[in-house]
Formats: C-alpha cells, structure tokens, sequence
C-alpha cells in the first residue's frame, strides 16, 4: 500500500518536471501532412536549419549538375578522340587499298607488256621462217626452172 501510495504522490510531480523540461526547451510537436515532427528550441532555429538543408541542396545540384557537365564533355572528347581514330585508320587503310590496286595494275600492264612483246616477238619469228620459205621455194623455182 505504501508503494501505491508513493506512485501516485510523486506522478503530478514527475509530470510537471516533465512539461517544465518541455517548455525549457522549447519543444514543439506539429502534427501535419509530412507526418509528426518533434523540434526543440525555437523556430529560427528550425528555419535557419531549413535553410541550410535548402543551401546545401542546392549545392550538391550545382555540383551533380558540374559533374554531369563534366562526364558530358569527357564523354564527347572521348568520343572526338575515337572518331579520329576510325578516321585516321580508315584513311590509312584505304591508301594501302589503294597501293595494292595501283600495284596490282602495274604488275597486270607489265604482264600485257611481256606477252605483247612475246606475241610480237613469235610473230616476227613466224614472218622471218615465212619469208626463208618463200626464199627456198623462189630458190626451188628457179633452180626447177634452169634445169629445164
């Protein structure tokens, strides 16, 4: 019975030192769309904090924004530096292309250049056996013909 008796004698005590800390501190608890929220001290305190939270917010957007810019621009470098890449390599390519077919030309024109002159060369052969044998044959004749 004591121990009843004493809880109930020291509630409205421990109560009041309860809302006196609440009142020193200056607590507040607003209930609203966001949710509960419970603040101590006074409310340029809380505004002040909002607007560090604000300031500090968009900051980090200026520099999420600056680091984007700056992947952007490495990015468009990179793909600058690429680009010139396949360039530079497609236009040595087409030059060695190129080289191989001018080769393969002139090799080709030799080629014609050795068979024309082979060509000419047994043409000229046939034409010297073909005059001999008309000069064998005159020579025939006439021989024939002195014999007669």
């Amino acid at each position: 019975q004591g121990r009843i008796f004493d809880f109930w004698r020291w509630l409205p005590t421990a109560t009041s030192f309860a809302m006196l800390l609440l009142v020193v501190l200056n607590t507040s608890l607003v209930i609203g769309d966001q949710g509960v929220s419970l603040s101590f001290g006074d409310s340029s305190a809380s505004s002040g904090l909002e607007s560090r939270l604000d300031a500090f917010q968009n900051n980090q957007q200026a520099k999420l924004a600056e680091f984007v810019a700056r992947i952007e621009n490495r990015q468009d470098s990179n793909n600058m530096q690429l680009m010139q890449v396949v360039f530079d390599q497609t236009q040595q390519t087409t030059a060695e292309n190129l080289e191989r077919i001018y080769t393969f030309f002139e090799e080709q024109r030799l080629q014609d250049l050795e068979d024309m002159r082979v060509g000419y060369q047994e043409l000229a052969n046939n034409d010297y056996e073909t005059i001999r044998s008309l000069e064998q044959l005159a020579q025939y004749v006439s021989f024939s013909g002195e014999v007669r």
